[in-house]
């Protein structure tokens, strides 16, 4: 597909990059034609496999990440060719325990490229809807909370220190593809960004849809964003009548959902190559993708 950049810690970053090099090696180490992972048979045979990816790269984010500059060394190595072929192998047919549950976040992501190329992947934070609800008397901005991600444990990683920032989920991300191209592209959500991100380069990159269709078609999400506190696998409807019944079979604990609920992600989308650049925003939310000729 390409290379595909994010942020390290203490940001959610390296998971997210971790469920994309999951995907890819799934796929190369298959035979199948891209016509496959269109099929129903396909989508449910990878999002079950994404879903998984979803579990492992948690679990260790979960249980490490924390501000510490060592940990992008850590999650460089997560990276590596032979990490990602024995993280593969802790993935089965069925469905795995879900890992304990992370932060959650209030947030907006932005994309644009100019008339020169330069292409950012931007987003904004200030957690919970009024953040810590202190605004600087000299400017009117309103203080972030994102003191709240840290760990009360003082044994865990992320615990709170002197000099230590919070793990926290924003991750803004932009891939350059094997073409010459580039994808930028993002989601608000907590815990869902990765998982959107993942979709989307799913939709786009793997199963070939156009990159309005790669941002409006049923998405899932697994464990609990901002305004939802089940723990389940939720999937949009149209998603749900293709593959719910499947999933649940592999001991998923799914369950349907509206589509285009909000609570999937505000995601966006842009592809710039030589000869067009498009753009897409998410039917979700009430964002709007421009571009001027």
């Amino acid at each position: 597909m390409g290379d595909f950049y994010n942020f390290g810690a203490p940001t959610q970053g390296g998971a997210s990059l971790n469920i994309l090099a999951l995907l890819d090696h799934y796929i190369k180490q298959r035979s199948e034609t891209d016509e496959y992972w269109s099929s129903e048979k396909g989508e449910e045979e990878l999002l079950h496999y994404l879903v998984e990816s979803v579990k492992v790269a948690f679990d260790w984010r979960n249980q490490n990440l924390c501000g510490e500059e060592s940990l992008n060394t850590q999650m460089q190595n997560r990276l590596t060719a032979e990490s990602i072929q024995k993280q593969s192998k802790l993935i089965s047919s069925n469905a795995a325990p879900w890992p304990n549950p992370g932060p959650v976040g209030d947030t907006v992501w932005m994309g644009v490229v100019d008339s020169s190329g330069l292409a950012v992947s931007y987003i904004q934070s200030i957690y919970w809807e009024f953040g810590s609800g202190i605004v600087n008397p000299e400017t009117g901005v309103v203080w972030n909370n994102r003191c709240l991600g840290f760990s009360s444990d003082p044994d865990h990683p992320n615990s709170i220190k002197a000099g230590s920032q919070p793990m926290h989920t924003l991750n803004p991300p932009l891939a350059l593809l094997k073409d010459g191209s580039r994808f930028i592209y993002g989601t608000m959500g907590g815990e869902g960004q990765p998982q959107t991100q993942a979709a989307l380069v799913w939709r786009y990159l793997v199963q070939g849809q156009s990159i309005s269709d790669s941002v409006a078609l049923p998405r899932w999400l697994l464990g609990k964003t901002w305004g939802k506190a089940s723990e389940n696998l939720k999937l949009e409807k149209g998603l749900f009548d293709k593959c719910g019944h499947s999933l649940n079979k592999r001991g998923h604990d799914v369950v349907s959902a509206p589509d285009l609920a909000e609570y999937f992600g505000h995601a966006g989308a842009i592809h710039v190559s030589t000869l067009i650049t498009s753009a897409a925003s998410d039917p979700r939310s009430n964002g709007e993708a421009i571009v001027l000729e």
